[in-house]
């Protein structure tokens, strides 16, 4: 899809961008965006393990971000159902990302 430029765009964008710039919060914003989008594509398309990556990164990569916790929400989520559909072996990995969905809520 076309978030992945956008993701690498933004990022370099950001990198010219002077510490102090207003502009600087409007970009890491749509960074983090294109990082959640490229998460929703994989989970639609039911590549839940790397949609829980790329939601995880946006934490990694814009913190502050307002979409960050459904990203973390989201990530979780994914990782729960991924290690139900593997059964009693994904039982204790489900266990600590249900934690972490718990943090998040």
């Amino acid at each position: 899809g076309k978030f992945q430029p956008a993701e690498l765009a933004y990022a370099a964008t950001l990198k010219l961008l002077p510490e102090n710039d207003a502009r600087r919060a409007d970009v890491t914003e749509r960074l983090a965006a294109s990082i959640y989008k490229q998460g929703e594509q994989l989970r639609n398309e039911d590549k839940l393990r790397l949609a829980a990556q790329h939601f995880l990164r946006v934490a990694q990569v814009a913190p502050g971000s307002s979409i960050r916790y459904a990203a973390d929400y989201d990530a979780a989520a994914a990782l729960i159902a991924v290690f139900t559909q593997l059964g009693e072996h994904g039982d204790d990995v489900a266990a600590q990302a249900d934690q972490r969905l718990a943090h998040v809520r």
